[in-house]
């Protein structure tokens, strides 16, 4: 008698799952599309938010040594509220 295999994840995390796929596979397509349509503001939008995200990590980046050099314990750097991003 062999028990039936039980799924590692419930229904609805295996069904949020395959939404988030969609949504993100759509999102890309999308994406694709527009620099297909439009590269000038594409390569504009890129830009922008690569530019962003680095000024956005060096913000935080000084918050995270000022703490330490503050004395603070800091358990770890992240960028934004939890789930943290790496």
């Amino acid at each position: 008698m062999n028990p039936e295999p039980q799924n590692s994840l419930p229904d609805e995390m295996t069904a949020n799952r395959s939404q988030t796929v969609i949504n993100w596979s759509l999102t890309l397509l999308a994406m694709a599309a527009f620099a297909f349509w439009r590269p000038d503001i594409a390569k504009m939008l890129v830009s922008f938010v690569v530019i962003l995200s680095i000024l956005v990590f060096v913000h935080e980046w000084g918050h995270y040594q000022f703490a330490r050099w503050a004395g603070m314990k800091v358990n770890r750097f992240a960028i934004g509220f939890p789930p943290f991003i790496y």
